[in-house]
């Protein structure tokens, strides 16, 4: 909680720790996934392999934010939606 109220007064979004080893481990499990998929398509288990390619597929596209990212960046949206912060005049 420290850390998000500290981004909020400097302005500056919470860095990810672990995001180089989150899209490493992500890219292992992925590869492994479509290469499970391949080979269930190969033996002819074209459901189950569709299956685990979509598995793979959502693996790849899910978001890398931490909690205090998502706070920052929902407090960052709050922030520009209000009509104080908005250049009318």
């Amino acid at each position: 909680m420290n850390e998000l109220l500290e981004a909020i007064k400097t302005q500056k979004r919470p860095a990810n720790p672990y995001l180089k080893e989150q899209l490493e481990t992500r890219g292992l499990i992925s590869g492994e996934y479509r290469f499970l998929a391949k080979r269930l398509y190969d033996e002819g288990l074209k459901v189950e392999a569709r299956m685990v390619s979509e598995l793979a597929k959502g693996l790849e596209q899910a978001d890398v934010r931490t909690k205090g990212q998502e706070k920052f960046d929902k407090y960052q949206v709050k922030q520009s939606l209000e009509p104080a912060s908005l250049n009318l005049g």
